[in-house]
């Protein structure tokens, strides 16, 4: 199974920098790194009018664009799927899998703690393996800045990617 990291805070805490700078990081250290952004508020990325969302409309159940260099898929399902089965259906192929949210999935998790307005979400302290930015209350958990993203993707290939 492909490891998988979730990267959690509050909204607007820079998880999203986070995360692209850590995708950058791995792909310059020759891993091939997926994503998986939760979309809490069910928005609709298809755009209205195109053929895809047309196809939608009419009911297709799954839709797939296909260009050169990439595959985008709108696919319908009865309820939420879990990362791990996100992961096995389409990102076999990479190395890791980040994610920006799904801090209710049991799995390893990054903290970002960059904004002013700091909400310390409670993750459980076996899921926390690192924390970003803010005050660091879980001594055992090795805390990093922005700027340390070296660090951070070493402590992630060493915990995550090595053993592969």
């Amino acid at each position: 199974m492909v490891p998988i990291i979730s990267v959690v805070g509050p909204s607007k805490a820079d998880k999203t920098l986070l995360v692209e700078r850590l995708i950058s990081e791995l792909e310059k250290r020759g891993y091939r790194v997926a994503t998986v952004k939760r979309d809490a508020h069910n928005h609709d990325l298809d755009t209205p009018g195109k053929t895809s969302w047309r196809h939608s409309q009419a009911g297709a159940e799954s839709v797939i664009v296909s260009a050169p260099e990439k595959i985008t898929m709108f696919k319908k399902v009865a309820k939420e799927w879990a990362l791990d089965e996100i992961a096995k259906k389409f990102l076999s192929d990479s190395d890791i899998v980040i994610t920006d949210g799904f801090t209710n999935e049991k799995k390893p998790k990054i903290k970002v703690l960059l904004s002013q307005a700091e909400e310390d979400s409670q993750v459980p302290s076996d899921e926390l393996f690192s924390i970003v930015g803010g005050k660091n209350s879980e001594k055992s958990v090795p805390k990093f800045n922005l700027e340390e993203i070296e660090k951070l993707a070493d402590l992630i290939e060493e915990k995550f990617l090595k053993k592969r």
